[in-house]
């Protein structure tokens, strides 16, 4: 089979599908996490297989110092950004933000995982199969925004796709798993503060 098929074929099911497949009920919602863990077993089998080195995924610290301008302007951006819509929709913080199982130390993990998958994983690959970095990144941004989709607010993945762009050019610029995890973890602490994905 054609390597770079196989690449897309890898791309396509474990990202899209599993979205869909709980988009339209077909995983229950409620089993979301589960999928998420199939997908990252599945992805830690593939780096296995292919060989790939930690530092191939982002998971370095070389560059650190390099990397925090731009993921410091990447955290900027999406303040502001957030700070601008939630002020001009008029929107206040979730009553009940507190009590979401996010703000008991899932932030991290998630925000891993999502930097993981998305930059670690999905965008190099991408990056790989078209050529294109600017094409990588939006794909990449496209795919983001779409696992958002399952949660009932469409400005939340309007919102998340504009968070993807912003930390996936950073990323592609300075691929770091370390301080984008951070960022990630930043823009889930803001989600739920503001409700945004609540379900």
């Amino acid at each position: 089979m054609n390597k770079q098929f196989l690449k897309w074929l890898q791309i396509i099911l474990l990202f899209p599908l599993p979205i869909l497949l709980i988009y339209f009920n077909l995983i229950p919602y409620a089993f979301r996490w589960g999928a998420v863990a199939v997908v990252l077993i599945s992805i830690l089998a593939i780096l296995f297989h292919e060989k790939i080195h930690i530092k191939d995924i982002g998971l370095r610290v070389d560059n650190l110092l390099k990397a925090l301008p731009f993921y410091g302007a990447t955290l900027f951006s999406a303040i502001l950004g957030l700070a601008i819509v939630t002020q001009f929709l008029n929107l206040s913080f979730f009553p009940g933000y507190t009590s979401y199982y996010h703000f008991y130390g899932l932030f991290i993990l998630v925000a891993f995982a999502e930097a993981f998958l998305y930059l670690g994983f999905l965008l190099p690959r991408l990056e790989n199969l078209t050529s294109k970095p600017w094409l990588a990144i939006l794909i990449t941004s496209i795919i983001f925004a779409l696992m958002h989709s399952i949660y009932p607010s469409l400005l939340f993945v309007i919102l998340t796709f504009f968070f993807g762009l912003l930390i996936s050019t950073a990323y592609h610029f300075r691929p770091n798993l370390i301080l984008a995890t951070i960022i990630f973890a930043a823009g889930n602490f803001m989600a739920v503060l503001y409700g945004f994905g609540m379900a």
